[in-house]
């Protein structure tokens, strides 16, 4: 697509019905292209006028409003984590049109794991998708280290998958999804350049570097849980021990909280729910907002580990805007000061960086999939 087209289904996306009149201003295109464009997507079906936009102040016909498309084109999204596996139908709207979930297999080998998303693929587009439907492609997020003693998959994962369901596939880092998410769909848009640390079972990181998703070399930019904090510290699923995830994540955060606030025996309690989880993390950052002294202990040793890493990555990348997105509860940005207070200790005074709390966004992972295949459609907008 070119650039006015991708700034005009950006623009559609963002905003919802527009005119041409409107597309011709907000995305700063010429009268004459958005006609072409306009007409030249409605030919192909990627859009269609909804209505007149009521005009009382101009005399004459009022201008027709444009809307994306329902079914075209269509992608499929699936967010393949440790327990559950999360597939949708979406479109250019990021509406969720149809879903449905399946357990994951445990500790399953590459081609344990392609044989099932072989499986629920064929199932759900059997059940959802009709011959005519244009279905552009499928992408999946997996977590890193869910095929254990292995390389990275991604690579070899997309292209047999992509022969097998005979359309374009492509698989990522799950967290790669959910930055795609926070990048076209959630609160991070108008970011040219950000990290992303998302915190659930373990640390991941996402970095966006001019609009685009960065890798690496060898698809391993990011590795930020990886990181090695205590030399004879816990064994890591990654083979070392004493690695930033060791130290961090949800599950430690609700055990100290159990532990420290509750003054409970955590191995005496049966596994907690997610919703134990998420009720526990939010009473922990919200009497850390209150003063709580146990909590707080807790939180500011979290921001210790966390503003630990993120200014190794600032003092590598230097990209100034850092994204905190966990299901900390309401008060989850009581973590924020502690977090700039450790990273102001590590890097050099010259370096300008901002850091926020966002909450977790539980769609995001699966909305953020199908951003895989859709991310070529959309750009950066001069204002929306």
């Amino acid at each position: 697509m070119t650039e006015n087209e991708k700034r005009i289904v950006t623009l559609l996306s963002k905003q919802g019905p527009l005119s041409k009149r409107e597309l011709s201003e907000q995305g700063q295109i010429s009268w004459a292209t958005v006609v072409k464009i306009v007409s030249r997507f409605e030919q192909s079906g990627i859009l269609c006028h909804v209505g007149t936009d009521a005009q009382p102040e101009t005399t004459g016909k009022d201008p027709l409003v444009y809307a994306l498309s329902d079914r075209n084109p269509l992608a499929i999204g699936i967010d393949v984590s440790y327990a559950m596996t999360h597939i949708i139908l979406t479109n250019l709207k990021h509406d969720i049109l149809a879903q449905d979930t399946y357990e994951t297999p445990t500790n399953p080998t590459k081609a344990q794991i392609r044989d099932f998303l072989v499986t629920i693929f064929s199932q759900f587009a059997e059940n959802i998708l009709t011959p005519q439907d244009p279905l552009v492609g499928v992408g999946i997020g997996i977590p890193r280290w869910l095929v254990t003693h292995t390389t990275n998959i991604f690579p070899e994962l997309s292209e047999e998958l992509t022969d097998q369901l005979q359309t374009n596939v492509c698989v990522e880092n799950c967290i790669r999804s959910y930055t795609l998410y926070q990048k076209w769909i959630g609160e991070a848009f108008s970011l040219n350049d950000f990290i992303l640390l998302e915190i659930r079972d373990g640390v991941g990181t996402g970095i966006v570097y001019q609009g685009n998703l960065f890798r690496g070399t060898h698809g391993g930019a990011g590795a930020l849980s990886h990181l090695t904090i205590l030399e004879d510290g816990k064994p890591c699923r990654c083979g070392k021990r004493g690695c930033l995830e060791t130290l961090l994540n949800q599950d430690i955060l609700y055990q100290n909280y159990v532990k420290n606030v509750q003054k409970k025996d955590p191995n005496s309690l049966t596994s907690p729910s997610e919703a134990e989880i998420h009720r526990g993390l939010g009473d922990l950052f919200s009497l850390t907002q209150q003063g709580h002294r146990e909590a707080s202990a807790i939180v500011q040793e979290a921001a210790r580990y966390i503003g630990m890493g993120i200014a190794t990555l600032l003092l590598i990348l230097d990209i100034p805007h850092v994204i905190i997105s966990a299901d900390f509860g309401p008060d989850g940005m009581v973590i924020v000061p502690h977090i700039e207070q450790e990273v102001n200790r590590r890097i050099v005074p010259d370096i300008e960086y901002s850091v926020v709390y966002y909450p977790h966004e539980w769609p995001g992972f699966a909305q953020g999939a199908p951003l895989l295949i859709f991310k070529d459609y959309f750009t950066e907008i001069p204002s929306v």
